[in-house]
């Protein structure tokens, strides 16, 4: 099958790297596949010859614009336009049978597509993004042109449903909700943000150079955490668990590894009363992680449980698991209470954000502790592998035939 793959989030973002890149090579293998991005310039500029020469080797078309950010909305209507442009030219030119559209913005291209060219529409939902707009607090009803995109989008939401020809969600709680909603199309797939098992393999032997690095000698346990620091994670809440491990283990250390300002997490720090000397934070690449991750003897992420977050999948959770790192974590997000309940080795769900909570838990972490990693894994090999999501997206390409 010749597929345009659409996706506002640019192929060298981090979430491109992990999240749309892996997938798309191993579909490559059966299909002829043209990628079109958004691309933030600064990481044009440091990733974009590795990811050509990627793409390359598994002869992969990539087109793509200079994602703008301001003004706001006219920024994201123009590149929406050009974007449609290049499309046209794709679908006219390459002869595009199905339009795989990540998310609701690629979505706007994706029907005008489909109505002029006949292709087959894949509606590739991700989350329940224009709740997330709202929850998320980037955008605020009380202002009347929030309020009417809200409406707009929120109108636009079913129709993307209805008029796509599969629909691809990642949790189980998603589709459960969809079905309740005006939505006649049936053919709903749950495909959970998967993890390449080959990369995220715990590392036998400790990487001295980072120990030695980050200053981690003699300091346990290692209590970790991946990813961002605004929006949805819940930094003061896990800085305080944080407080409640020392409270149990003196030597134990925060490591903090993101690509986010750390200023963020150390006024953070500094208000709570931390000894700064007990965090550690770094950035990685994704070819880093591995390493970095090996060290991690907890990891910790709590995530605001709203409405939209039950159709998320934490990709932290996947690469995590996958590492056999033992999770503290919160419910309500996303399949996570179903993934815990079914194997409490994995970690534990926390009730409440409380000191009482945060001790019934910092209780049982000598058991995490002495988890069997290879078990923990098992988890991420039934749920997250990678081939097997590749597999469920090659059976959705083949039956639109």
């Amino acid at each position: 099958m010749k597929v345009l793959y659409i996706s506002y989030d640019g192929m060298t973002d981090p979430l491109g790297q992990s999240q749309v890149l892996p997938y798309l090579i191993g579909l490559s293998k059966e299909h002829q596949i043209t990628i079109l991005s958004a691309e933030k310039e600064e990481n044009l500029k440091l990733l974009s010859a590795e990811v050509k020469s990627l793409l390359a080797e598994s002869n992969i078309e990539w087109q793509y614009i200079k994602y703008t950010k301001s003004p706001p909305i006219l920024s994201t209507v123009k590149d929406l336009w050009y974007m449609f442009k290049i499309a046209r030219k794709c679908c006219f030119n390459s002869g595009i049978q199905i339009v795989h559209c990540r998310s609701y913005i690629p979505m706007m291209i994706g029907l005008k597509l489909k109505a002029r060219f006949n292709a087959k529409l894949i509606f590739d939902m991700r989350g329940f993004w224009v709740d997330e707009r709202i929850e998320g607090k980037i955008w605020n009803k009380s202002f009347v042109l929030h309020k009417i995109l809200y409406r707009y989008f929120k109108a636009k939401e079913v129709v993307f449903l209805n008029k796509a020809d599969a629909i691809i969600v990642l949790t189980n709680k998603a589709k459960q909700i969809i079905e309740n909603w005006r939505v006649t199309h049936t053919g709903i797939t749950i495909i959970p943000c998967n993890v390449d098992l080959r990369h995220f393999t715990r590392k036998r032997t400790l990487d001295q150079a980072a120990i030695k690095t980050l200053n981690l000698m003699d300091r346990s346990p290692i209590l970790g955490y991946l990813g961002s620091l605004g929006t949805w994670y819940m930094i003061d809440e896990m800085l305080c668990f944080f407080m409640e491990v020392k409270k149990k283990f003196e030597k134990s250390i925060f490591l903090v590894i993101t690509k986010d300002d750390p200023k963020i997490l150390l006024e953070k720090s500094k208000t709570l009363g931390i000894n700064l000397d007990d965090i550690r934070i770094t950035a990685a690449t994704r070819a880093e992680l591995p390493e970095l991750l090996s060290l991690f003897d907890v990891s910790v992420f709590f995530i605001q449980s709203t409405f939209s977050k039950q159709a998320s999948s934490p990709t932290k959770q996947a690469e995590l698991l996958s590492m056999g790192i033992p999770i503290v974590a919160n419910g309500g997000v996303g399949d996570s209470d179903e993934y815990f309940e079914q194997d409490p080795q994995i970690g534990i769900l926390i009730n409440k954000f409380s000191k009482e909570e945060y001790r019934r838990v910092i209780a049982q972490m000598n058991s995490m502790l002495m988890t069997d990693k290879e078990r923990i894994r098992a988890v991420a090999e039934e749920h997250f592998d990678l081939e097997r999501g590749i597999d469920m997206y090659n059976k959705i390409y083949n039956s639109l035939t």
